[in-house]
């Protein structure tokens, strides 16, 4: 996922809101034929439970769930764009 293409989610700003020390700190930016834009509506409870998840999962979690290192570093990069989406709305657990 290209997430320097996207205006909102460019590698500076995901690394600026990214807590220190978090999985996440260094991300690989990709070429990105179309970008995806996703909606969701969630509760406050859900939300934050979700930054939590996503500032927690681990590589190892994340690897051994894919199916080769590609699709574990797309992953890995939707997560850390949802990890900015969840920042922008209030909700970054340190």
């Amino acid at each position: 996922m290209a997430l320097a293409h996207h205006p909102r989610c460019d590698e500076a700003t995901i690394l600026a809101a990214w807590p220190a020390g978090a999985p996440f700190a260094a991300l690989s930016v990709r070429n990105m034929t179309k970008p995806v834009f996703i909606t969701v509506e969630l509760d406050q409870e859900t939300a934050l439970a979700l930054a939590q998840f996503v500032k927690r999962v681990g590589w190892a979690d994340i690897r051994g769930n894919a199916v080769d290192d590609d699709e574990a570093y797309a992953v890995r990069d939707g997560l850390a764009a949802v990890a900015v989406g969840l920042q922008q709305h209030g909700f970054a657990p340190r």
